[in-house]
């Protein structure tokens, strides 16, 4: 049992190269980079989005997704022409 030896630990040592400095002006190139990117990014997304609402919308007119306008003015020209008919009616059987 000579042949095994017992496990020696070995320490390494990872040795970084010294960082270098973040200043204010390399956020700001870094946010406004970032934002360029999103800009970028966002017009043809926007560009295309906008033509398919154009297209959606051309062949479905808002004219079809409503009921026909009826407003108070339609129903009291209705209830009028019912109350005038029938007193003239009434106008003339007497």
């Amino acid at each position: 049992m000579s042949f095994l030896q017992e496990a020696q630990p070995f320490i390494v040592e990872i040795i970084r190269p010294p960082a270098q400095e973040t200043t204010v002006a390399d956020v700001l190139i870094g946010a406004l980079g970032l934002a360029g990117v999103f800009a970028l990014a966002a017009l043809p997304l926007g560009l295309v989005a906008g033509y398919l609402l154009i297209q959606w919308h051309a062949r479905k007119r808002p004219e079809d997704d409503h009921m026909p306008h009826v407003g108070p003015s339609m129903q009291l020209d209705v209830f009028e022409s019912t109350t005038e008919s029938a007193s003239d009616q009434a106008q003339s059987k007497s």
